[in-house]
């Protein structure tokens, strides 16, 4: 039998009719989150990637608050749909027990199970599981007097953690999702942040994101020195290393 992403079977075609309905909107409601999560990873990795050091204007807070909200919002978001257990809330591994309990035949059933044991999202994802349980109450959910007037190294340890791997966290829960879409394709993100979407003409367009990130490099007294002040600029170049000067050449 081929597997569900090889074949070209739909959810019509793999659950009983009854659950049709149901499954549409659970699907709708779950992808979602995972454009929402994706989405902010990407703009997160875009503005870590950012020279501010480099482009320094003054406190650059805009994008540290924006970056930090960015932040809490994947932590909720994983938390919504892999963490929670309430017995009313929408997660994915509710959601794979009912597609489950609604394959058409035995044969289904046990294809769609081959693929998530060989998937192994459980296990992959247990080691995120209390770290973003302990974010969510600890940042989240409630402002912890402890946790408030007393950070410990472990819970910045964490959360950097939790910052380096989000991307990695995002794309193991958009695996688990495509297999329990059962065929049917969906975009990751907004499309001009979705990484895996392939442009067959021209390259990647720039994001709102990027054009914002240029205006801040742009608008810098760095970019224009150069021309501006032409006798202080090989001054100031002694002071940057090759790295800085290939950056700055690239804008």
């Amino acid at each position: 039998m081929k597997s569900l992403e090889e074949s070209s079977w739909t959810p019509k075609r793999v659950l009983k009719p009854e659950f049709i309905d149901e499954y549409n909107l659970s699907r709708e409601c779950l992808w979602n989150e995972i454009v929402l999560l994706n989405t902010n990873t990407q703009m997160m990795k875009k503005i870590s990637a950012f020279p501010f050091d480099l482009f320094y204007s003054g406190s650059n807070a805009f994008f540290k608050f924006a970056f930090h909200s960015m932040y809490e919002v994947c932590i909720s978001v994983v938390y919504r749909i892999c963490v929670d257990t309430g017995p009313d809330v929408l997660t994915l591994g509710k959601w794979r027990r009912r597609i489950v309990q609604h394959l058409r035949n035995k044969a289904l059933e046990e294809e769609l199970k081959r693929q998530l044991r060989r998937y192994d999202f459980d296990s992959r994802f247990e080691q995120w599981k209390s770290v973003v349980n302990a974010e969510r109450r600890e940042r989240l959910a409630h402002f912890l007097r402890e946790h408030a007037t007393n950070m410990t190294r472990k819970s910045i340890e964490r959360r950097e953690d939790l910052v380096s791997n989000i991307e990695q966290i995002g794309r193991l829960l958009t695996g688990f999702f495509d297999i329990l879409c059962l065929g049917a394709g969906h975009g990751h993100a907004v499309a001009s942040y979705d990484p895996d979407l392939i442009y067959t003409q021209g390259s990647r367009p720039s994001t709102d994101l990027d054009q914002l990130l240029d205006m801040v490099a742009k608008n810098n007294p760095l970019f224009n020195m150069p021309e501006e002040q032409p006798d202080f600029w090989p001054v100031y170049r002694e002071n940057l290393s090759e790295d800085d000067i290939d950056t700055l050449n690239q804008y």
